[in-house]
């Protein structure tokens, strides 16, 4: 399933290691406090901070990882409008469909979650003060020379982040319009 984990993953998301190698890797540990509860350092991404997270979900990414930044926002939109706070330990792993990549350093794995947690922060304080003027990071492509926007992969990470906050079920009203989407 594209938007959650691979059906044999799904089932691993506990307290358990989160790496292909347990023992040469724990899961990086943010460097500042996470969204709810704490107070907030925004420093907003940069249009290169954003270029940095494509290429390296590019590099670790296979078919059960988020695919870009558009879906990471997604993702993240959804964790930080979740009723409930999600662990890091939760929350990275399922950036990479359960499992963490085996990095080529440590540094380069930190660098990565101090964007993701920077990111996180930034969309936590535009809900949180401003919901109305909030804005997700869908994709453009053009198509017969009109630009087209791309609603698709954001919504792909938002189910996704439902998926790993527990989000308690809809109504069943709200649940049957869905599921005619």
């Amino acid at each position: 399933p594209k938007a959650g984990l691979a059906p044999a993953q799904e089932k691993t998301l506990d307290k358990t290691p989160y790496t292909r190698h347990p023992s040469r890797f724990k899961p990086p540990q943010p460097r500042r406090a996470t969204f709810k509860g704490h107070a907030m350092q925004l420093h907003p991404l940069a249009p290169a901070d954003f270029d940095a997270i494509e290429a390296i979900l590019l590099q670790y990414g296979d078919d059960h990882s988020v695919l870009n930044m558009a879906e990471l926002d997604g993702y993240f939109t959804a964790l930080v409008s979740s009723p409930a706070q999600v662990d890091v330990a939760e929350w990275f792993p399922a950036i990479w469909g359960g499992q963490n990549p085996e990095w080529d350093n440590m540094d380069e794995a930190q660098a990565f979650l101090d964007l993701c947690v920077r990111h996180m922060n930034t969309l936590a304080a535009q809900l949180a003060t401003d919901a109305q003027a909030f804005k997700a990071r869908f994709d453009d492509t053009e198509h017969q020379g009109q630009v087209v926007t791309l609603a698709e992969e954001w919504c792909f990470g938002y189910v996704r982040g439902v998926a790993i906050a527990n989000w308690p079920p809809l109504p069943a009203v709200q649940a049957g319009q869905l599921e005619r989407i």
